[in-house]
């Protein structure tokens, strides 16, 4: 395949009106805009369209979007998710009132709009550490479904009655019911309950304990289906119990299952495995990761025997 050329006009210094040879390969499209202005805006709508799938990454299924940002690299967790929290780790963990006082709603509202336009916005010392918690709890929120999906909620539910009369058996259910979750939820559920525990090792500074964290994120990751407050209120009790756990015990809960356990169906586990309140991690065998997509042709020009023709 060769290049076309093609003739174009620009304006140069003076104001005059020249030529200019543009050479563009087969397939490819040249857009020539009026002003520095309008080509921004035109880039910014190709963003949205060709980078990120649909209408960006806020209210997207989570599936999709860690699926396709894999054409970026291996990544477990959304791009928005992992820079919040690498941001807040470094920068935030001991500021006092973190995920409970707002950000700067208008800044929020502009970081948004630049994640579901495609861009990777930088945050540096100059970036408040409260926006940037609320565009991770923004993102949450915005979920077409919770982490936890509307199908598992009573299940999780009878686990946080469970965990309220007998401890040890409930952990052990949640352990078995977390492993039942969707890969995708499964390991944002890991990484968030994880980083809320560092959260939680700072509260002498930041004033937020695991009782505060548990109060905020638990209605963003366990909701029921049906927003009637009757619903609402008699399950809040139970989310606060769960997501205590969730975050207390995450290294245990989240930890793999072995294949023989996972042979079993859920609920035929016995309770006995388990010797005291605190779990034992179990090693990590089970392969908790998505199909990676690919776009690469091999040097024939023919796609790879490997790549996604689904595209």
């Amino acid at each position: 395949m060769g290049l076309s050329c093609f003739k174009s006009w620009k304006y140069d210094s003076a104001g005059h009106k020249g030529n200019r040879d543009v050479l563009a390969s087969p397939g490819s499209y040249f857009f020539l805009s009026n002003s520095a202005g309008q080509g921004d805006e035109w880039l910014k709508s190709l963003n949205k369209g060709v980078w990120i799938p649909f209408t960006g990454v806020f209210g997207q299924r989570l599936e999709e979007t860690v699926l396709y940002e894999r054409r970026y690299g291996v990544r477990l967790v959304p791009l928005v998710v992992e820079q919040c929290v690498t941001f807040i780790r470094e920068c935030g963990l001991h500021e006092v009132g973190l995920f409970r006082q707002p950000g700067r709603t208008s800044l929020v509202k502009e970081l948004q709009e630049a994640f579901d336009s495609g861009e990777r916005p930088s945050f540096d010392s100059s970036t408040d550490v409260h926006t940037v918690a609320s565009l991770l709890k923004l993102y949450l929120r915005q979920l077409p479904e919770p982490l936890v999906p509307y199908s598992h909620y009573q299940d999780f539910l009878l686990c946080g009655q469970k965990l309220i009369s007998d401890r040890t058996v409930g952990l052990e259910e949640l352990r078995n019911l977390l492993h039942e979750l969707p890969v995708a939820n499964f390991n944002l559920l890991n990484f968030i309950c994880q980083f809320l525990n560092e959260v939680q090792s700072c509260s002498s500074s930041n004033k937020m304990n695991v009782q505060n964290l548990a109060t905020v994120f638990g209605p963003n990751i366990l909701q029921a289906k049906a927003e009637d407050p009757q619903s609402i209120m008699g399950g809040a009790k139970l989310v606060q119990v769960l997501m205590l756990e969730l975050i207390r015990e995450h290294e245990s809960l989240f930890a793999k299952l072995p294949a023989s356990v996972c042979a079993h169906p859920s609920g035929s586990l016995h309770a006995t495995s388990l010797k005291q309140p605190h779990l034992q991690p179990l090693p990590c065998l089970r392969q908790r990761s998505m199909p990676l997509i690919t776009d690469h042709s091999d040097e024939s020009g023919q796609p790879a025997a490997h790549s996604d023709h689904g595209r």
